[in-house]
């Protein structure tokens, strides 16, 4: 997966950000305000409790969102094991119990490659999504709240909560 992503890269610059490779993380959800509030560590905690050992999950397929004049490149993501699904939704009820806006739109659990900058000819875009990217599974190790936030020179990333994983014997 890796090579096929790096050989898009190498050939395609203009009028698209690439995520940096050390910046790559599965996004579940978004919180739309963030402002100054804070989650108390021990409701994530308690929310998070039970996920007693790395999760594995799948890499899948290639998307642009939205379809029609995409802003973003990313692969979609799904966990193997149903837990993680209950332990997000549970973590999606949390957030809002905590006074934050989730985006429910048409986001779903996925890893950002490239935010695009300008319209795509239709042919890139066909490339893009014919490319051949193999489905994998990875491990993930812990989950994060991470703040993103836009800068003139790109995505900045502050993490402020993180939950690891105890690993699997």
């Amino acid at each position: 997966m890796a090579k096929a992503v790096n050989s898009l890269r190498q050939k395609y610059t203009d009028g698209i950000n690439w995520v940096a490779t050390e910046n790559y993380q599965i996004t579940f959800f978004f919180l739309v305000e963030i402002s100054t509030k804070q989650v108390a560590k021990k409701n994530i905690n308690e929310t998070l409790s039970g996920l007693s050992c790395q999760k594995k999950i799948i890499i899948g397929k290639p998307e642009f969102i939205p379809r029609v004049n995409p802003r973003l490149f990313w692969l979609s993501v799904a966990p193997i094991d149903k837990q993680l699904y209950i332990k997000w939704d549970k973590m999606r009820e949390l957030m809002q119990a905590e006074g934050f806006s989730v985006d429910y739109g048409d986001l779903k659990m996925h890893i950002t490659l490239a935010r695009i900058k300008k319209r795509l000819p239709g042919y890139l875009e066909a490339h893009f999504l014919t490319t051949e990217l193999k489905r994998c599974e990875v491990e993930i190790e812990q989950i994060s709240l991470i703040r993103s936030y836009l800068t003139t020179s790109g995505v900045k990333y502050n993490k402020k909560y993180n939950y690891i994983f105890k690993k699997n014997k």
